[in-house]
């Protein structure tokens, strides 16, 4: 038997969430192909298998039990941590290579090329230019106000949501749902922290719902994003389902911190992160038709997007158009 100390157990993801999917296909002007990316209208759940078209496989038991085409699923959080629940960070990829990935205060970059790079200094409290070879990975900068890759609409904010579905009998595992909207990001960040300040921290086993909601906009019209709500509970309700979570783990005498601290060590986000397939949720989940806002700093992300339609701030004066090219051709 394989020792645990030299085995490494984490949760699988079982299946995905979606909101989207590919579409139609389309040639390039080299004469190769690519498929356009679909919205659906309502969430579509499916297992980690492809298809002979390239698809993920639907779960269709689980799509039956959920009425077909539904626009909200119920759902149980695994953890309290609400950065373990829903992961947040900026995120470049190339391909199916995630070659960049940030907090809105530093990021871990890969270089493609060589050149000469802004890399943040030890003590991380400044910067240096330095002479990059291909493959170099260096702590850099993170900030979308003046990051010319999010400027260009490479990077992108990214919300990871990892969730048992309730009416799934795949005990053990996770289902993802993976966003890069701003306003689904903000939305769930507000959503988890509203409960999480009314229940002493306690977000495991809470009944909730996953829903597909739209608003309207003067600009865009209606605009479609993904948040989470109570699941037919008033606030009492939660407070007393978060009180009975907190008695059955007295009684079972679990430590949830520890808990936590093991799932973290085990690398549960480590599929999810480097998984190539993650990279083709660009193309395949959700996109807002409202313009991205700017200014979201990683010290404060998850207060900053759950105030960003209210509290916008003003974009900082873009790089030169020289250091802009120069950082780009590194990709």
């Amino acid at each position: 038997m394989i020792k645990r100390s030299a085995l490494k157990p984490r949760l699988a993801e079982v299946g995905k969430i979606k909101i989207g999917g590919k579409g139609e296909e389309r040639k390039t002007k080299s004469g190769g192909t690519f498929r356009l990316p679909a919205k659906f209208d309502h969430f579509v759940v499916t297992t980690t298998e492809r298809t002979a078209e390239g698809n993920f496989k639907i779960d269709d038991v689980l799509m039956d039990k959920l009425g077909g085409e539904p626009r909200e699923i119920s759902i149980r959080l695994l953890f309290d941590d609400i950065d373990m629940n829903f992961f947040t960070e900026f995120q470049f990829y190339t391909g199916r290579t995630l070659v960049c990935r940030g907090d809105g205060e530093s990021a871990r970059r890969t270089y493609q090329k060589a050149g000469e790079a802004n890399v943040l200094t030890d003590d991380g409290k400044g910067t240096k230019k330095i002479t990059v070879k291909e493959g170099d990975t260096h702590t850099v900068p993170c900030n979308p106000d003046t990051c010319p890759l999010f400027k260009d609409g490479k990077c992108k904010p990214t919300g990871i949501l990892s969730c048992a579905i309730t009416d799934s009998m795949e005990l053990g595992g996770v289902y993802r749902f993976r966003t890069h909207s701003w306003n689904s990001i903000s939305s769930i960040v507000a959503a988890l922290e509203f409960f999480a300040s009314n229940t002493k921290g306690i977000l495991t086993g809470l009944p909730l719902k996953l829903k597909m909601v739209k608003k309207t906009t003067e600009e865009h019209g209606d605009v479609q994003f993904v948040t989470v709500v109570l699941d037919g509970l008033e606030l009492s309700g939660m407070r007393q389902a978060a009180l009975v979570e907190m008695n059955s783990r007295k009684t079972l005498e679990l430590d949830m911190t520890a808990v936590q601290q093991e799932v973290k060590d085990s690398g549960f986000f480590a599929d999810a992160l480097t998984d190539a397939e993650d990279a083709d949720f660009y193309v395949e989940d959700e996109r807002d038709d409202e313009p991205e806002e700017k200014g979201v700093s990683g010290e404060d992300i998850a207060k900053k997007l759950a105030d960003a339609e209210s509290e916008k701030t003003e974009p900082a004066p873009a790089p030169s158009a020289k250091n802009e090219v120069k950082e780009n051709d590194l990709f």
